[in-house]
């Protein structure tokens, strides 16, 4: 539906209106005129090009009726008088006021004015309930001294607390002054009934059996209902710990809804649908519908395309436990500034969005301990073994796993899920009778629904998959390297006439793309979104960093001269990829920003291992 987002929060001064595109023009005359302004007095919000499903453009009035025919034009969002407008257009100069009254109903079409002042009196009332709580005072003892309009920067509304995430985006709210018996306390808002204490270390905390005012409610229907339902089930929520964010009625380019896979074929038509965003857990998920449909489609954890990149990783330290000699750490990807994370460890695994790890530390000369680190730094104590590896964390951070080997004296590997691994004692130990009695345990990967992972009986690999409802299925006789996320699609690779084969496999369909030929692969991954993935393969010279598409076309980032072997590894929805080697024995990575025309720009990190690229 969208073609890209053309202009954002641009004031318009009549000069510059006239480089808008003319129905926007339109747009920003017609509400003008609606409000008795001037067009300087209004700010164009935001454009998108939509292709709307018939001549009512998206706007259907009741008693009319409109030509059948699919109409390219805009979807503008106008700001005026403290209200915001939607407009709906063509490509010509035809307009939609979207939720103007009609006019038999006798109102004035807008009054932003009231709908300002009713914001206005709901955040004084929020914050004032807040602080009587937490003051243990009357509400009726607490006045508002001062109150401005603020843009927050993000969701953390300009108070941000360590261990927390926030939606990166801006965030219309208020700051408030008020005023009790004993001092003057700030206060920040947003319009939904979201408040904090400007200072919270100011404040007392608020009771435990305290209910805030609720957010307002996003409109729902079927599908929103019925994803709410589905992410309940995969968090194990109660349906009132989730809240619907938002419900966007879209066209989907094609019957993939945005989400295609390797080798599937799709609809080549426009799908009316929805994009539903919600919230649980301080995550938000997002889910993708198409009109009329039975179900709803899980995308996944959202990362907004304007997440920040960061990088965790381990850098050496002084073993002061005389066993763990690394500190993992947390580096800005614009800034390389560095903060540290957890000390003393030997290995770890994170989420996409690094909010849920497990730290692996040695504890004596045979002995490891596993644990989970949350969101707030509170670790959870998971298991003691002589070792483990292969540790992974889903992408929700719902469910951790791992191979351990139990003891010095038998080092069997045993494959154990943890649902909730901040839980304590609700490990899972995976039935391996299938497996062949002689392996080695490979890498363990997470895909939003399963556990997937490769075995090797000698040189010969084996490939698994694991589900809470269907146990254990044998895939094949090939290896599974990485995951596309939003998709079913696992990336293998097997061995063909002397070449390694690089193909996507969907567990209900088998192989289904092949997407590169090379003479041997060493690691591969993939982002969100992207019909694309990059791998570092050998050759004759060494390994290379190359970007791979579906389609088989090859992009060579860049020759790891000097490098025996590399891990690729890239941030969620692709901006930077890194490459991470030894080059003459010292650890070097090279982190690769990607263009969209193709062009990369490199910078190059030293003294640090275990590099994972995340959305901070």
């Amino acid at each position: 539906m969208i073609a890209g987002l053309l202009i954002a929060a641009l004031a318009i001064s009549p000069v510059f209106a006239q480089g808008l595109p003319a129905p926007v023009q339109a747009a920003v005359a017609d509400l003008a005129q609606r409000l008795g302004i001037e067009q300087s007095a209004v700010t164009v919000a935001s454009i998108e090009e939509v292709t709307w499903q018939d001549a009512s453009l998206g706007n259907p009035q009741p008693g009319q009726f409109y030509a059948q025919v699919m109409t390219p034009g805009y979807r503008v969002f106008l700001v005026a008088q403290g209200g915001r407008f939607e407009y709906h257009t063509d490509m010509n100069r035809n307009i939609t006021l979207v939720g103007a009254p009609a006019p038999e109903d006798g109102q004035t079409p807008l009054d932003p004015e009231e709908q300002e002042a009713a914001q206005r009196v709901n955040a004084a009332e929020w914050a004032k309930q807040d602080i009587a709580a937490r003051l243990g005072i009357s509400a009726d003892r607490v006045y508002l001294a001062a109150m401005e309009e603020r843009d927050w920067t993000s969701g953390a509304l300009g108070v941000e607390e360590p261990g927390q995430s926030y939606t990166q985006a801006i965030t219309p709210g208020y700051r408030l002054v008020l005023e009790t018996g004993d001092g003057l306390y700030e206060y920040h808002t947003d319009l939904t009934g979201i408040v904090k204490p400007g200072r919270p270390g100011q404040l007392p905390a608020l009771p435990q059996d305290y209910a805030a005012p609720a957010p307002a409610p996003a409109a729902t229907g079927p599908a929103a209902d019925a994803a709410v339902a589905d992410l309940a089930a995969r968090l194990d929520l109660r349906l009132d710990e989730i809240r619907v964010v938002s419900v966007e009625d879209v066209q989907w380019p094609s019957g993939s809804l945005g989400m295609p896979e390797p080798g599937m074929m799709y609809t080549l038509a426009l799908v009316a649908g929805q994009r539903i965003v919600l919230e649980a857990r301080d995550r938000q998920f997002e889910y993708r519908s198409a009109q009329n449909a039975d179900s709803v489609r899980y995308a996944g954890v959202l990362f907004p395309e304007d997440a920040e990149v960061a990088l965790l990783a381990m850098t050496e330290t002084e073993p002061a436990d005389g066993n763990n000699s690394m500190d993992l750490v947390c580096i800005d990807a614009r800034t390389e500034q560095r903060e540290t994370v957890v000390e003393l460890i030997s290995d770890y695994a994170a989420t996409p969005d690094g909010r849920d790890l497990l730290v692996k530390r040695r504890t004596s000369r045979s002995g490891h301990a596993l644990a989970y680190m949350g969101p707030d730094g509170a670790i959870t104590p998971l298991a003691d073994a002589f070792d483990f590896q292969g540790m992974a964390l889903r992408p929700d951070g719902q469910m951790a796993a791992y191979w351990a080997r139990p003891s010095l004296g038998d080092q069997t590997p045993v494959l154990t899920v943890v649902p909730k691994p901040w839980e304590p004692g609700n490990a899972l130990r995976i039935d391996l009778a299938a497996v062949p009695p002689s392996f080695a345990p490979g890498e363990i990967i997470w895909t939003d629904d399963a556990l997937a992972f490769t075995v090797y009986n000698g040189d010969d690999p084996r490939a698994f998959l694991w589900t809470v409802a269907e146990g254990l299925r044998d895939l094949g006789a090939f290896e599974i390297v990485a995951w596309i996320p939003r998709t079913r699609a696992l990336l293998t690779q097997r061995q063909q006439g002397g070449q390694t084969v690089l193909a996507s496999f969907i567990p209900e369909m088998g192989e289904t793309a092949t997407l590169a030929t090379v003479p041997a692969i060493q690691s591969v991954a993939a982002p969100i979104g992207e019909q694309w993935v990059v791998a570092v393969v050998s050759g004759a010279g060494g390994p290379e960093l190359q970007r791979i598409t579906w389609g088989g076309m090859t992009q060579s980032l860049a020759a790891l001269s000097g490098a025996r072997y590399a891990q690729a590894s890239i941030s969620p929805v692709g901006q930077i990829a890194a490459a991470e080697y030894r080059l003459n024995d010292e650890p070097r990575v090279d982190l690769h920003d990607l263009g969209a025309d193709g062009a990369t720009q490199v910078r190059v990190l030293r003294d640090i291992v275990g590099v994972t690229v995340i959305a901070d």
